[in-house]
């Protein structure tokens, strides 16, 4: 990066959670796992983002009333790149989403228990990861004087 301040950004992290209780996470380019994720504009809503991007990028499919939101995040950091991130967690889906049909061209998708995800995390999914076994609804990540690392850029 530039040192260049971005702007704030919106992001939604679909959380799907399988009948044992294991998350769905998807390897980025970055090399780092994480929930699938994705930056959200404001020409639609982000259960209705949300239910595109796991069509096109999971190749499953959800309805609006099967989507709740579990958890927000509000993240900052040294490099001024912060924003809210939105857990929406996936309540029914018709598809299977893993395994991947191409590994060559699509991230690599696997199911793991939340206490033993898929090592390395990205930064923003480490950080929030212990706050989605809990029922708290909201973290602050980055708020205070310690340095934090962005998250992961979204899929």
């Amino acid at each position: 990066m530039n040192g260049t301040p971005r702007p704030p950004q919106t992001t939604a992290h679909a959380l799907l959670i399988d009948c044992y209780g294991r998350f769905l996470f998807v390897r980025r380019a970055t090399g780092t796992w994480g929930l699938p994720a994705m930056a959200l504009t404001f020409d639609l809503s982000p259960y209705n983002q949300t239910i595109d991007f796991i069509r096109q990028r999971l190749g499953i499919e959800a309805r609006e009333q099967d989507l709740i939101l579990a958890h927000v995040t509000a993240h900052s950091s040294d490099l001024a790149h912060g924003g809210i991130g939105l857990v929406i967690s996936v309540g029914f889906w018709t598809g299977e989403p893993v395994p991947a049909p191409d590994p060559a061209t699509l991230p690599a998708r696997r199911w793991c228990a939340p206490g033993h995800p898929p090592v390395p995390l990205g930064a923003w999914d480490g950080a929030v990861m212990p706050s989605l076994m809990t029922t708290s609804v909201y973290t602050e990540i980055g708020w205070t004087n310690l340095p934090v690392t962005p998250p992961d850029p979204p899929d």
